[in-house]
């Protein structure tokens, strides 16, 4: 009788622990791209803001012409784009730091002390990766990005060096439109 109840508690305790991990990954992971949600993303501020001693480089993302392409194909080609794009983004910078998707067709890496050559070098075979997938494809997949650094001993919040990184990226957003 002991037994079978201490078999019953280990059950019991297993499966409480599983519901917790579930739970988590729930709350702090994007249901469509499967990649860190801005829940994360928040976290992850906090968890860096006060590391003044760290070099951390933040990058924003953006599709370009996303609502073009909701609009005009449908949201399930938009919907691909998304899970792509998301998937090369943690294939190239989510091999040396966080990534997360900030909502709609924005996303995010930030990356702590990394070599801003490093990440140039990871930037371009994204770069490579998305021109491998657009390849006889009618919806391309586009980007736009920008990414501000804050180094050591700066004590800005991170969500500063964000807003910096996003205004980047909207400059280069708008070059690429002129052109």
């Amino acid at each position: 009788m002991a037994l079978t109840s201490g078999f019953l508690l280990i059950i019991f305790g297993v499966r409480i622990i599983y519901k917790n991990i579930e739970n988590h990954r729930l709350a702090y992971t994007d249901g469509l791209t499967n990649t860190n949600n801005r829940a994360a993303v928040d976290i992850k501020f906090k968890e860096l803001d006060n590391k003044y001693k760290s070099n951390i480089t933040i990058v924003s993302f953006d599709l370009n012409n996303f609502k073009y392409v909701n609009d005009n194909f449908g949201h399930h080609i938009g919907d691909e784009l998304l899970i792509k794009f998301a998937g090369i983004l943690q294939e190239t910078l989510g091999s040396i730091g966080f990534v997360g998707r900030m909502g709609g067709d924005e996303f995010i890496a930030i990356l702590n002390n990394i070599d801003i050559e490093v990440i140039k070098s990871k930037i371009d075979d994204m770069k490579e990766k998305i021109e491998d997938y657009n390849y006889n494809k009618i919806c391309k997949l586009e980007i736009s990005y920008g990414y501000f650094n804050r180094g050591n001993g700066d004590k800005r919040p991170l969500i500063e060096i964000y807003k910096e990184a996003d205004k980047k990226m909207y400059v280069f957003k708008k070059q690429i439109k002129s052109i």
